[in-house]
């Protein structure tokens, strides 16, 4: 084979494993960040960002019903 190709083949190979790693990186750390939607339902955060809890279940136009 030619040099040329093989490099060229080595490259893809070696971008597409650091592509893969660094995306598994990253989700990984976004996953063990994120905190769960569940704890969050009964919260509405204010721009200041003070965290208030509801006197009743909000209703919003395309919410659950």
């Amino acid at each position: 084979m030619n040099l040329k190709t093989v490099l060229l083949i080595v490259l893809v190979l070696f971008a597409s494993t650091a592509i893969f790693f660094t995306l598994g990186i990253s989700v990984q750390t976004a996953y063990q960040n994120g905190e769960s939607s569940d704890g969050l339902q009964n919260f509405v955060q204010m721009c200041n960002g003070t965290e208030v809890e509801p006197n009743r279940l909000l209703d919003t136009p395309g919410g659950p019903t």
